[in-house]
């Protein structure tokens, strides 16, 4: 069984009841979710909107590998009709499912890069991670997730209550 960490976010339309069934999807296409962190509202990171965002933070188990995950959580963001567009840059979006950790891999290809990236810099991962995995050893920078979130800000992060 693997274990994987997603983060699920979105700023357009019923975001709240977005994540319900895109949670749903999840469970149905690629595993059971462990845990889910609490639901996060934060702004915009990357481009300026209107819209602030929720976050929320997922630890699913299940039996593919990353990038059938990869080919699955881009299935699921298409059926809310995100579309990926690099050159375009960030923009609002309805939903949008990053894959953070997968196991302790480490994977660099042309379709994707796990641990995620930017992960560590983000406040709007690390945070709902921290509800989730604080005590999970980044792979690659070997600190755990609670000592990444100590270093940027959170100011500007609130519980979402419904």
């Amino acid at each position: 069984m693997n274990n994987l960490i997603l983060l699920l976010g979105g700023n357009i339309g019923d975001v709240s009841d977005t994540f319900t069934i895109v949670k749903q999807d999840i469970y149905n296409r690629i595993g059971r979710i462990e845990k889910e962190s609490e639901i996060y509202l934060t702004p915009p990171w990357g481009f300026e909107s209107k819209h602030k965002f929720l976050n929320q933070g997922l630890k699913v188990s299940t039996l593919f590998d990353v990038n059938k995950v990869l080919e699955i959580t881009q299935i699921i963001e298409d059926s809310f009709g995100k579309k990926n567009n690099l050159k375009s840059g960030y923009k609002d979006r309805p939903i949008d499912i990053d894959i953070i950790f997968f196991n302790q891999d480490i994977v660099k290809n042309k379709n994707i890069i796990v641990p995620h990236i930017h992960m560590h810099e983000r406040s709007f991962v690390l945070v709902p991670l921290c509800d989730i995995i604080p005590n999970y050893i980044h792979p690659v920078l070997k600190t755990s997730v609670i000592d990444l979130s100590k270093k940027v800000n959170k100011n500007n992060i609130s519980k979402y209550v419904i």
